[in-house]
């Protein structure tokens, strides 16, 4: 009886652990971009006005989006 409890017991935290770490890898990649709006709706441009936004400190940028402005966080 004991070896079956502490094998599900192993295979449950196993699953918990495989979980935390997929969900914290997918939070990272979702979390790069935030794409705004046209390019041409921010002035003086799209790095700067990202910059001035205190949640993208790293700026901004339209050559990986065409025609839209995403800010980096």
């Amino acid at each position: 009886m004991a070896a079956s409890s502490s094998s599900s017991s192993a295979t449950v935290f196993l699953v918990v652990v495989a979980f935390i770490i997929v969900a914290t890898l997918l939070s990272y990649g979702a979390a790069e971009y935030v794409c705004m709006g046209p390019c041409g709706n921010f002035l003086p441009d799209c790095l700067t006005s990202c910059r001035y936004n205190v949640h993208f400190g790293k700026g901004g940028d339209c050559d990986g989006f065409p025609g839209r402005c995403c800010c980096r966080r």
